[in-house]
């Protein structure tokens, strides 16, 4: 089994256990801060910051390094949970990159993980495209006037304000196979 198969088969069996009366988990690699795991009672999918904050390539990357993808926000209660779980306080704000992208092409919106788009939470006037190279979503944090609604930004480390954009992982648990 590979190393990433490795990890997120660790990842998930923490989780399923956890599942039972604890709804987070935390796992490390050698050499590389904690990972807590969070479980979303909404779709029983698992969810997880990045330690630290970074672009939406370096976000992409970390998640499939977890197997998983940014998150695919589905519905507004999916996001206001995210938003809640990850985006900190007033006092300590955080933007959310998620899964969603136009870099293939101009307006034309796609996750990651290749879902359908069937909900979005764009601000006022967004997604704007500003200076012409804004192709990646993130949820606005706390201290901005539009916290908890999405943005379309530039491949980095940082929004408005200097706030911190981290990356939101998002691993789906395969169905239970069928019983033999």
């Amino acid at each position: 089994m590979s190393m990433k198969r490795t990890t997120a088969a660790f990842v998930l069996g923490m989780c399923t256990v956890a599942g039972l009366g604890v709804s987070s988990a935390r796992h490390e690699r050698r050499g590389q801060p904690q990972l807590v795991v969070t479980l979303c009672p909404l779709n029983g999918h698992l969810y997880a910051m990045s330690p630290t904050p970074m672009s939406w390539s370096e976000g992409l990357a970390w998640a499939r390094s977890w197997g998983g993808e940014l998150a695919t926000v589905r519905t507004e209660a999916e996001n206001e949970w995210i938003f809640g779980a990850f985006a900190g306080s007033r006092h300590d704000p955080r933007h959310l990159w998620i899964g969603l992208s136009d870099a293939e092409e101009e307006g034309v919106f796609r996750w990651s993980s290749g879902d359908p788009v069937a909900f979005s939470a764009f601000s006022p006037g967004d997604p704007s495209n500003k200076w012409g190279e804004e192709h990646f979503v993130h949820i606005w944090s706390p201290t901005d006037p539009n916290a908890g609604l999405w943005n379309d930004n530039r491949d980095r480390e940082t929004g408005r304000f200097d706030d911190p954009i981290h990356a939101v992982l998002e691993i789906v648990p395969q169905r239970n196979r069928s019983r033999r």
